[in-house]
This record gives structure tokens, sequence and C-alpha cells, in this order.
């Protein structure tokens, strides 16, 4: 079974990676911005300034996903909204909160829930190597709230692996890199009383549930 401290490490690791790309470019660019070659230099600008708001927007969104929570009060339901829309504001994947299906009355959802809303729409996104939509719907059936988070696209990458981790079946997986954020996931459901079905039953769709 994996530590906290062994899954934080990972996710340390991860996060450093995924953070790599964009400040590699940033870096690249600024070497060109003295090109006598005005073009070229037109180019690094223009490179600098869209991965400088993208490391920006996928900073602001690891943070709010992965660090601290600031307290156990209600989640801030528009905050999430802009937080997830702009990490994929520059990715072949859109991301839709249907009003109707998202700010629902009598459900409570919790800077946690918050938390762990953002985690499953970042497996979403990965699921989309080909490009695709993203819809959040928050649910109230009897005594549970739910929120249904759907990835929609064209032949949908579907990694049996990280199901069965994020669903609470990690006995038989070695903790890595690659699949410490759905480690991540399932023990942070666990830890705030919140449970993850995933179905993907439906073609080219993958559908997360939060039960709450």
């Amino acid at each position: 079974m994996i530590t906290h401290t062994e899954l934080s490490q990972f996710i340390a690791t991860k996060l450093c990676h995924d953070l790599a790309g964009t400040l590699g470019a940033i870096s690249n660019s600024v070497e060109f911005i003295d090109s006598p070659n005005q073009e070229m230099k037109t180019m690094a600008l223009d490179l600098v300034k869209s991965s400088s708001a993208e490391s920006v927007s996928r900073l602001i969104f690891f943070r709010q996903t992965y660090g601290i929570a600031k307290g156990s009060g209600e989640a801030n339901l528009d905050e999430l909204k802009k937080i997830a829309s702009d990490y994929l504001k520059n990715t072949k994947s859109k991301i839709t909160f249907p009003e109707k299906y998202f700010h629902v009355p009598g459900v409570y959802v919790s800077t946690n829930i918050g938390k762990l809303l953002l985690c499953l729409i970042q497996h979403s996104y990965n699921n989309l190597i080909h490009g695709g939509e993203i819809s959040v719907s928050i649910k109230k059936e009897a005594k549970t709230s739910l929120i249904l988070i759907t990835a929609l696209g064209t032949s949908p990458k579907i990694e049996e692996e990280k199901i069965d981790i994020i669903q609470g079946n990690y006995k038989t997986y070695e903790p890595n890199a690659q699949n410490c954020l759905a480690y991540f996931a399932s023990m942070f459901a666990k830890d705030h009383n919140a449970s993850i079905k995933i179905d993907t039953s439906q073609k080219n769709q993958v559908d997360y549930i939060i039960s709450f």
C-alpha cells in the first residue's frame, strides 16, 4: 500500500513534468527575442505570451486541485468553473457547465469535493487524446448528491489500470508517476466520504460519477 509521503513525491514528479513543456517553450523562445529577424522575433514573443498564459493556468489548476485546502467550507463553483475552463483553454478539448445542471438548489459541494471534481476533470481531459468535449453536471438523488463528468470524443483512451485504481481496486498495481493521480483521486475520495464510479459502456464516452 502506498504511503501518503510516497504519493506526494510521485505527484510532485508528475506535476513538474506537466509544467516542464510550457516552461521549456518560454526558455527556448527567449533566445530569439533579440533576433534581427523580425518575423522570428514576433514568433518568439507570441510563443512566450501563449506559453506563459498556459503555464499560469496549469499552475493555478494544480494548486487548487492538489494543494492543501484553505478551509472546509462550501466550494465556489464559479471559481472552479473558471479554473477548469482556463486549464483547457488552449487544448483540443472544450468544457461545458450547463447552468441548469451545475448550480443545483439543495446540493452542498464542499471545498474538498470541489478539489475532487477538478481532479476528475483532469482525468477526463487525459482520456480525450484526439480532443472532444467534457460536460459537468450536478444532481440530487434522494439523500445522495452526484457529480457527473462526461468525456466525449473520438476513440477516447481507456486505461483499465487507472480506472481500477480510481474505483479503489489498486492492491495489485505498483504506484508510479503515471498512475499517481489515479491513486490520489481514489484515496482523496475515501478520505472525504465520497465514492467514484467510472462507466465506459457508451461508445466514445467515459463517465465519472462522484457520489457524496
